[in-house]
């Protein structure tokens, strides 16, 4: 899995998600906004992806988690404001 935006886009539209795991609509939609999911609420998107047929590990929750790489310059690649 390549992203927790990725898992949740495995099912058909975040409503269904946020029931399969047992959360209101607005915290699935903040999950995906955010690309994160607490790990107090991993085993409950574990055991809902296994009856979906996802297969999920914790590996997976862990690699998910992990920050993003910065550009070797430390700068990003977004343009700039003007001052």
């Amino acid at each position: 899995m390549k992203s927790f935006r990725h898992l949740i886009a495995k099912w058909h539209t975040k409503r269904e998600f946020a029931e399969d795991v047992g959360v209101g609509y607005e915290a699935a939609k903040m999950w995906a906004l955010r690309n994160n999911i607490r790990p107090e609420h991993w085993r409950k998107v574990q055991a809902a992806a296994k009856r979906r047929g996802i297969d999920l590990s914790t590996d997976d929750f862990l690699r998910m988690s992990r920050p993003r790489r910065r550009p070797k310059n430390g700068r990003s690649s977004a343009p700039r404001a003007a001052a």
